[in-house]
């Protein structure tokens, strides 16, 4: 294998590791592939920036500073600072009825370009302090303010409003405070994990926040054990993951969800000392066996049933940290000796040339992978693009043979091909796949002038010329050429037997009217 081959390969891994490159030091890239970072996540620099919604819109690459709202009852200003991480759209406050004025980014004048009915501006890569004034007849009793804004600061006719109601969907009430009542600035937070048995391991962390009190800014220590590196952020507030590996979030009052997914550097036969920074953990464990067995040890086993962890995490085997806690896999086989047999199914479509030189073919294969790790397509059938997952994938050529194929690295599939049969004459395979499958469905598309006579070899066929024929069908048009020959002679019953046959079916055709007629 030459240099060539194992940098190109190296450089394919790299783009689907896209998210995890991105978060890796620069002494974890080779030093060969380090001039190849930035080329690698053109346009995927979206990929290392956490990812947070609010009422199903999604914030990516933007981190916002507090938002500062200085209002009377004829104009207002505002004021807020921005780290960009990459080239997109930014929020302001306001709307169509309230539309943002004088924008200015660092001083300079910005355009405000409306999208989904809100004010927004584009930026780069950098920090920014943008600016914005609004004027109106008389004070609205709200402003929508983006649910990117975490924290947002309130004056109204110069007096500071201490508690500003603010909803979920990003509305600020004005005229409207929350209850004066004292509340203490408190913020539970309760860790559940999901361990996944993947090479590399992942881990993905939910932290359920119960936050009251005034909105501020707070950091969430240990999201990760050490040893792992962050692959993506899910958060309904602006979340972000720092050098140290911890979480800052801007926070205010309500309950919120965060998940914070991340990889192992290297493989893992152990975890610990664990740090369980707000408490006892609740941690579940997603086995791979057709990677590797393992035995759990130095831990509590617990019913899930018995727990708040996710309905979708109950069926893995579940456990209770504490601090201190250490965790040792014990690894009794690597992959699944007795592997089960391949379960796949195939959904075919075929699209017959006009000229009928030729068929093109859309494959939809679904099932799960235990023996087999490629699936190549013989002769004569020509492939020609594949996509796993939505995502097109590398078309190969393997054994002695030279089948084109793809390789597969998951157990489950969910796969879509594209391929070509070119005329070649003989007889043409249902499957075509170098691979049994459990069942085949398919529809064949025909141009105009073209019939399906039969096909072999199959179950069950609707549509095809011989499937159309009943007793009956037979019965009549023997019954109406017998009658014919009976009448004028041999010549005239056999034209009539031909051509009954060949008109019988086709849309229009007369039928029962030749019993009337020869009646």
């Amino acid at each position: 294998m030459n240099k060539r081959l194992v940098v190109l390969i190296c450089l394919c891994l790299m783009i689907f590791a896209g998210i995890s490159l991105s978060y890796a030091k620069e002494a974890d890239i080779p030093s060969a592939l380090k001039p190849w970072k930035d080329w690698v996540l053109y346009g995927e620099e979206e990929k290392s920036c956490p990812t947070y919604y609010n009422n199903g819109e999604e914030y990516c690459c933007i981190w916002p500073s507090r938002l500062q709202l200085s209002l009377n009852e004829k104009r207002g200003n505002f004021e807020q600072q921005w780290l960009v991480l990459a080239e997109g759209w930014v929020p302001l406050p306001g709307n169509k009825d309230t539309w943002p004025m004088d924008v200015r980014v660092n001083g300079a004048e910005a355009p405000v370009i409306e999208r989904n009915g809100s004010p927004h501006i584009r930026l780069t890569h950098g920090e920014y302090t943008v600016k914005g004034g609004f004027t109106w007849a008389q004070m609205p009793e709200m402003i929508p303010v983006p649910p990117a804004s975490g924290i947002v600061r309130l004056t109204v006719d110069g007096k500071e409003v201490s508690s500003p109601l603010q909803e979920k969907d990003g509305r600020l009430w004005l005229k409207r405070t929350q209850a004066a009542q004292a509340v203490e600035d408190r913020m539970d937070v309760r860790v559940y994990r999901l361990i996944t048995d993947n090479i590399p391991m992942e881990i993905t962390t939910l932290l359920r926040v119960n936050v009251s009190g005034k909105a501020r800014e707070s950091v969430l220590e240990n999201v990760l054990p050490d040893g792992f590196l962050p692959m993506e952020i899910t958060s309904p507030i602006p979340a972000r993951i720092t050098s140290d590996v911890n979480l800052t979030v801007q926070v205010r009052p309500g309950q919120w969800e965060i998940h914070v997914k991340g990889r192992s550097r290297a493989p893992v036969n152990s975890l610990g000392p664990l740090k369980t920074p707000y408490g006892q953990e609740i941690w579940a464990f997603q086995p791979q066996n057709d990677l590797r067995m393992v035995q759990i040890e130095g831990i509590s086993a617990i019913d899930p049933n018995q727990t708040d962890s996710p309905d979708e995490w109950r069926s893995y085997s579940t456990y209770v940290i504490n601090t201190d806690s250490m965790i040792t896999f014990k690894e009794t086989s690597r992959g699944d000796a007795n592997p089960s047999p391949d379960r796949l199914s195939l959904n075919r479509t075929w699209w017959l040339d006009f000229n009928g030189g030729g068929l093109t073919i859309r494959d939809y294969i679904s099932g799960t992978m235990s023996s087999q790790w490629y699936l190549a397509m013989n002769p004569p059938v020509k492939l020609g693009r594949v996509s796993l997952d939505g995502i097109d994938q590398l078309i190969t050529e393997q054994g002695a043979d030279k089948k084109p194929g793809v390789e597969l690295r998951r157990g489950r599939l969910d796969m879509t091909s594209e391929s070509r049969i070119d005329p070649s004459g003989g007889a043409y395979s249902a499957v075509g796949w170098d691979h049994d499958f459990q069942s085949l469905s398919g529809t064949l598309n025909l141009s105009p002038g073209w019939r399906l006579i039969t096909v072999t070899g199959v179950d069950v066929i609707q549509g095809s010329w011989f499937q159309e024929w009943t007793l009956l069908d037979l019965f009549l048009v023997l019954i109406m050429s017998l009658a014919v020959f009976k009448l004028w002679g041999r010549i005239p019953g056999i034209l009539t037997l031909v051509t009954l046959i060949l008109i019988y079916h086709e849309p229009g055709a007369p039928k029962f009217v030749w019993l009337s007629l020869l009646a």
